[in-house]
Formats: C-alpha cells, structure tokens, sequence
C-alpha cells in the first residue's frame, strides 16, 4: 500500500485503515457514504 499522502501512519490492520479513511470525510460526508474495506490478505 503506498504511504497516506498526509503523512498518517500505515494502519496494521483492516479495523484501523476504516477508522484512518473515516477520520479524512466531512460529517456531511460520513452521513452519505459507507466506508468498506476487504481484507484480502492471506494472514491467519
């Protein structure tokens, strides 16, 4: 994954990368879209 264009730390799990994504939407954002992430790392 390349690195967040305003320096944030690379999230080291799926959990952390919505929270990361969430935190750069508008409150009107957040209320009109979804933010999902798949994990399609083949981790345990």
């Amino acid at each position: 994954m390349p690195r967040h264009p305003g320096g944030l730390p690379r999230p080291g799990a799926p959990e952390a990368l919505r929270d990361a994504l969430l935190t750069r939407l508008t409150d009107d954002q957040r209320a009109r879209l979804s933010v999902v992430i798949l994990d399609v790392s083949s981790g345990p």
